[in-house]
């Protein structure tokens, strides 16, 4: 699973769009999408996790915790 599959599949699961994601983390609207092609910056992805209320390395298949308090 790519890292845009596992942020989308997570968004999901909390009943939002990556756009909306995208938008609570102070991003541009799509650019959560462009996550396929490159790599984000390490703090746009801390601020996308946040939203979600996961770990980085649950969004980088590192670790199959969602969070540290699960």
């Amino acid at each position: 699973m790519t890292l845009l599959e596992r942020t989308k599949q997570t968004a999901k699961k909390r009943g939002l769009s990556l756009t909306e994601v995208a938008i609570k983390a102070g991003l541009a609207e799509k650019s959560i999408y462009s996550w396929d092609r490159s790599n984000p910056k390490s703090d746009n992805l801390e601020k996308v996790a946040s939203v979600l209320n996961v770990s980085t390395d649950y969004l980088l298949e590192r670790s199959e915790v969602m969070n540290l308090s699960n």
